[in-house]
């Protein structure tokens, strides 16, 4: 015979803990566009119980048909151009998801993505902050960490700088250069090439 269960679920605590594992505890929102010009936009947010993490948006090009985009992103998607935003608002790092949670720390995050480009020549900008970051069992000392990133035509610049009070404590400057597509296509054996440079300064906390 055939065996049939019903649950019955009444409150929102019940309906979390029915829901699948990858989404509990969230609430996703999706937006899908498609033109008959090919033009295609998804946007995207994620939400807790203390607001929205994350949000973000993909828009690009392609022939006209959902077929085809399909296609497209199955065998062509390093050509496929795209530009990319996402956005995580300002919150604490104690109210990060348990598995980004890092322990023993507290501060306030925020950070911004942008990428526009090709997988084999992006153009990518990073830029983000901690404010008043501090061990949490050290409450009368805490830092603003920034942290800024970018990378075109084969060259990238990462700089970070940490702000103890009145003064920089600690800033951080790298520039390299590398091509993403040497990357993409590495089989077993050397590394592509990376050239390299750092100046890292240190002051008083």
């Amino acid at each position: 015979g055939t065996r049939t269960t019903k649950t019955v679920i009444e409150t929102r605590e019940e309906a979390i803990a029915t829901a699948p594992t990858s989404i509990k505890g969230f609430d996703i929102d999706l937006d899908l566009k498609h033109a008959e010009t090919g033009e295609t936009g998804l946007a995207a947010s994620v939400t807790d119980d203390h607001g929205k993490l994350v949000s973000f948006s993909i828009e690009g090009k392609s022939d006209a048909t959902l077929l085809n985009v399909a296609d497209q992103l199955m065998n062509h998607w390093r050509e496929l151009p795209l530009r990319v935003k996402a956005t995580i608002p300002e919150r604490k790092l104690q109210q990060l998801p348990m598995q980004f949670r890092p322990s023993g720390l507290n501060g306030l995050l925020s950070a911004e993505l942008g990428y526009d480009g090709t997988l084999d020549a992006p153009d990518l900008k990073l830029s983000g902050r901690i404010l008043r970051f501090r061990q949490m069992d050290v409450k009368n000392q805490t830092v603003d960490v920034a942290f800024q990133a970018n990378y075109a035509n084969a060259h990238g610049r990462v700089t970070a700088s940490v702000r103890s009070k009145d003064h920089e404590a600690a800033t951080a400057d790298i520039d390299f250069e590398t091509e993403v597509k040497d990357w993409l296509n590495q089989t077993e054996g050397k590394p592509p090439h990376v050239a390299a440079s750092a100046h890292l300064a240190f002051d008083e906390f």
